[in-house]
């Protein structure tokens, strides 16, 4: 799926500044998004050597599930290591365009599996050398119920 909506990125709007992935049931506050783009973000881009990073909930250290019955079985053809790259967790995140154009020149060089988010934020973003950059609970607070008052 992201392969496909990468794909276009760079087809239709490869000048893009930045391009986010985000879960239909996540909430963005874009006001606040913008600001930390401008006051944080793109510092931070101008600190790496490439200028290619992404943002989010970065998910260090953890093995492919080998059990076949699980929902996120990983076999070792499509994943033989022992350990997944360091990667940032899909229900949001965001990358700017040169880091989706460098992951997009080396699709070729890794094997394609149904976890994208370990695909291409770990494995294409490793070997594209991207950065990836851990905001997890100062700007990206997966998991945390959201209650509104009932009317």
């Amino acid at each position: 799926m992201m392969g496909a909506a990468y794909q276009w990125q760079q087809k239709f709007c490869s000048n893009a500044e930045f391009v986010m992935k985000t879960d239909d049931d996540t909430i963005v506050d874009l006001p606040r998004l913008e600001f930390w783009i401008d006051k944080k973000f793109k510092y931070d881009i101008a600190q790496i050597p490439n200028k290619a990073a992404f943002f989010g909930m970065r998910l260090e250290n953890l093995p492919p599930i080998r059990d076949l019955g699980h929902k996120w079985y990983v076999s070792y053809e499509h994943f033989p290591g022992k350990v997944f790259p360091n990667y940032m967790q899909g229900a949001s995140y965001f990358g700017n365009g040169k880091a989706i154009k460098l992951i997009m020149q080396h699709t070729k060089e890794a094997i394609g599996f149904n976890m994208d988010d370990i695909l291409f934020t770990g494995t294409l973003a490793e070997i594209a050398n991207v950065s990836r950059i851990d905001y997890a609970w100062i700007h990206f607070r997966g998991g945390n119920d959201v209650s509104f008052p009932e009317i």
